[in-house]
């Protein structure tokens, strides 16, 4: 991804924290020009004395509007010229039993989670083509691989986003396109979505958030994530496991999904 002229360019949704801005922080140093996209316009304005004035562009976006995303592209295109990494990375989480939780709280994890990507996919994988290189990271979650009582709505949606994964990869290939497509499954990572979960009073009782905000504190630092998924990238890794236990989890379940079991939890 060396082509035509400038630096290499990356669009990093939920760019404002997390691993998110791990992401921008790497590439700035690695001398892309990055693209932030969140809809935390004070967090993305304090983002971009991180990168070189010249190779920063934040743009409110969410993810959940394809009016935005499109938005995304063109300002994108018409300042940089090209997209080499579009890393789709913004992602909400919402806990509670699958009846109870409001049926507007899962359609915002689905629509932010998973149809945020397919925005994204809409509006730069056709550009991506064209341009003849390009790489699609989807950020998904050790949630795409097994799901938790009280975790229906964020686990279907990354379930369905390594789906889109591999749809899209196995699409690409057949059309003898370079663009290339990764998905990652981060475990229990030091970031803001488990922890504010706690914020919600009426949340706090299910074991679930509990769990997930102690794992969040203990938990791999997003830089750490960040710099095993750059290096897969460069491999053309499809799968990327930043923690090897959430590959030998993935193994697990497999295995009693095969014998006829539920999985343990």
């Amino acid at each position: 991804m060396t082509d035509g002229p400038g630096p290499l360019v990356a669009v990093v949704t939920g760019a404002a924290s997390g691993i998110g801005h791990a992401f921008v922080r790497a590439l700035a140093r690695r001398g892309y020009a990055c693209v932030g996209a969140d809809i935390d316009e004070t967090a993305l304005a304090a983002l971009a004395i991180e990168v070189e004035p010249s190779r920063w562009l934040g743009v409110r976006t969410d993810v959940a509007n394809a009016t935005d995303v499109e938005r995304l592209a063109d300002l994108t295109f018409a300042q940089f010229g090209r997209v080499d990494l579009l890393i789709n990375n913004a992602g909400i989480l919402a806990t509670g039993r699958s009846w109870e939780m409001p049926l507007a709280k899962w359609r915002q994890v689905l629509d932010v989670n998973l149809l945020g990507p397919v925005n994204a996919v809409h509006s730069f994988v056709p550009r991506l083509i064209a341009q003849g290189r390009g790489h699609v990271v989807n950020v998904a979650s050790a949630a795409a691989l097994a799901a938790h009582a009280h975790t229906a709505a964020y686990a279907a949606s990354k379930h369905g986003l390594l789906a889109l994964s591999e749809s899209l990869a196995r699409e690409l290939e057949a059309m003898g396109s370079p663009v290339r497509v990764s998905v990652v499954f981060p475990g229990a990572v030091k970031t803001g979505i488990a922890r504010d979960l706690n914020a919600d009073a009426a949340a706090v009782a299910l074991p679930i958030n509990r769990l997930l905000a102690d794992l969040a504190t203990k938990g791999a630092e997003p830089d750490d994530v960040v710099a095993q998924v750059l290096s897969a990238v460069e491999s053309n890794t499809f799968a990327v496991f930043p923690q090897a236990q959430v590959r030998d989890r993935a193994s697990e379940r497999l295995r009693a999904l095969l014998d006829g079991k539920l999985p343990g939890a």
